[in-house]
């Protein structure tokens, strides 16, 4: 019997629940009862939550007792794309291409110093700034560049032993995998294009049909 789950799991990744990992108020005695014992425990709560949005660690709500130890939520993983090309190491070659994936914040932000913009040194490795991260990350022009043929994605996979899973769930997975990309800020995509005279028109082609996409989807 064929087993869809587990095929669709290499393709897109395992599923990662987020809210497995969030206590719910119930669970960190957060209550309405008004006492000044409740209202420190609310206090935390609150801590807690803005813990996991901004920080990903017990930082504000180290204080305390009620509320649970965190670490930066998200997870890693292997996703099936492609087959490996005629350059990669020889036990790889012609064999399934797997990128490796990492959802997890590391508290580095890509391309902020281009826009200058400066973050403090503490790591903000919570939700939002994993967020944007990924919103950095998904560069229009990057993409174009894909559907053209012109990806930055190699063929060239190795022998890759990565950790996959989560936090206090980690293990090892090898696979045949190409060495991962750096994030492309605007400048380095701009001079991915192989003919460089037509770079402004492909940019304002992309940029309109962008436009044009939002200002349908805003009129349904």
């Amino acid at each position: 019997m064929v087993d869809f789950k587990s095929d669709i799991s290499e393709f897109l990744g395992k599923s990662y629940d987020y809210t497995k990992h969030i206590e719910d108020p119930k669970q960190m005695s957060i209550s309405g009862s008004g006492s000044v014992g409740s209202l420190w425990d609310n206090v935390g709560g609150i801590a807690a939550y803005v813990d996991t949005l901004t920080f990903g660690n017990k930082t504000l709500s180290s204080p305390f007792k009620n509320t649970p130890n965190q670490k930066p939520l998200g997870a890693k993983f292997f996703v099936k794309s492609g087959k490996c090309g005629d350059s990669s190491v020889e036990d790889c070659k012609g064999k399934d291409r797997y990128l490796y994936i990492n959802n997890i914040p590391d508290g580095k932000i890509p391309c902020l110093d281009q826009l200058g913009i400066k973050l403090p040194a503490t790591n903000f490795q919570g939700l939002v700034p994993g967020m944007i991260s990924n919103i950095v990350e998904i560069n229009p022009i990057a993409i174009f560049n894909s559907l053209a043929g012109k990806g930055d994605i190699s063929s060239k996979c190795e022998i890759r032993t990565e950790k996959v899973g989560s936090y206090n769930n980690f293990q090892k997975e090898t696979r045949c995998s190409p060495e991962s990309q750096p994030v492309q800020c605007l400048p380095a995509v701009f001079e991915n294009f192989e003919n460089k005279n037509n770079n402004n028109n492909h940019i304002i082609i992309g940029l309109i049909l962008i436009f044009i996409f939002i200002f349908f989807m805003k009129q349904k």
